[in-house]
């Protein structure tokens, strides 16, 4: 890489517009920070998304995947759930659905959560680079 920088260690601010064939399904902006060395990612998430307010926190740290998730209507955190990394692809769906329907007063669906994270599972992240 010619004028580049080297670095273990990063943090971005980011926002977007998720839509499925026209339709918005999420406006979401955040904060993250990747730690190399660390083997750390951490991710604010906070808008809507379903036509639901959303405020998470999403961390990949080692081997494992956690999700926190505020409840709009009390301010109170969730709490933390948690999954090793190499079982998050066979996890029944309704480990996150718990998480954010703690978050959202119950209102959010299994049908919900593959609508607003379908985009960014299929998204090739060297578009964005």
């Amino acid at each position: 890489m010619t004028n580049g920088v080297t670095s273990n260690s990063y943090a971005f601010d980011y926002s977007a517009d998720l839509t499925i064939d026209g339709a918005p399904i999420a406006e979401i902006s955040g904060r993250g920070q990747l730690d190399v060395a660390g083997e750390m990612l951490g991710i604010t998430l906070t808008g809507n998304a379903a036509g639901l307010p959303i405020d998470a926190e999403l961390r990949i740290v080692g081997e494992f995947f956690y999700v926190q998730v505020v409840d709009p209507s009390t301010g109170e955190p969730s709490g933390w759930f948690s999954v090793p990394l190499d079982e998050l692809g066979q996890l029944d769906p309704a480990f996150l659905t718990d998480a954010f329907a703690q978050g959202t007063g119950g209102d959010f669906t299994v049908d919900d959560l593959g609508e607003a994270l379908e985009p960014l599972l299929t998204a090739n992240p060297e578009d964005f680079i």
